[in-house]
């Protein structure tokens, strides 16, 4: 698959078959974690890999605890839609903690995030391979950090990007875009014109 068809065809799969995932193709979409950009390539990310059936069960927990706290102030988590369902930790073959170092940011100013950039970049790089090698995934925030972290035992100053569910899909899901002209601006933010390109003058 080319990287532009990757693109543009992946989407969320939350629904997965039995089949497991082999170690040779999850090496393989650690290594393409591994090279994923980072602020002065300090790779702050870290991962978890869970396939332990009895650890995706307190997972499943987990989420349907964060999803029922969401349901009672959003009713977006109350309607029968991916979005108004936890997803299901227990069916997802392979689950991986992406996890990143604050301390690895980078001493720059406003650099109090780019160890979560770098962790999101490493989780999309996997992502997308996955998707070229025919595996389904989803990249799931909707959970209690605290709680994840002490199930996970990642350190209490570390920060939990995500959690990327992987597995062979089970659905075929649909997704749509917003329009460029919707959430692209020219030279300032709110300018939606294209300016006009000043012609040279040519020297006399």
């Amino acid at each position: 698959m080319e990287v532009d068809e990757a693109i543009f065809t992946r989407r969320s799969i939350r629904r997965f078959t039995a089949d497991p995932i082999s170690d040779a193709q999850l090496s393989q979409l650690l290594t393409a974690a591994q090279w994923a950009p980072s602020a002065g390539n300090h790779q702050p990310w870290r991962f978890v890999i869970v396939r332990d059936a009895g650890t995706r069960a307190a997972l499943q927990r987990i989420a349907e605890e964060a999803h029922a706290l969401s349901a009672h102030w959003d009713p977006e988590f109350r309607e029968p839609t991916p979005v108004g369902r936890p997803h299901d930790f227990t069916r997802t073959p392979v689950v991986i903690a992406v996890i990143a170092d604050p301390a690895r940011g980078g001493p720059h100013i406003h650099g109090e995030t780019t160890h979560l950039v770098g962790a999101a970049l490493a989780a999309q790089n996997m992502w997308l391979l996955a998707h070229a090698q025919g595996l389904g995934a989803v990249f799931l925030t909707h959970v209690i950090e605290e709680k994840v972290k002490v199930l996970l035992g990642i350190p209490y100053d570390w920060d939990l990007a995500g959690l990327l569910a992987l597995g062979y899909p089970d659905e075929v899901a649909e997704s749509t875009r917003k329009p460029l002209d919707e959430i692209v601006s020219y030279d300032r933010f709110g300018q939606v014109e294209v300016p006009r390109r000043r012609s040279a003058r040519r020297a006399s």
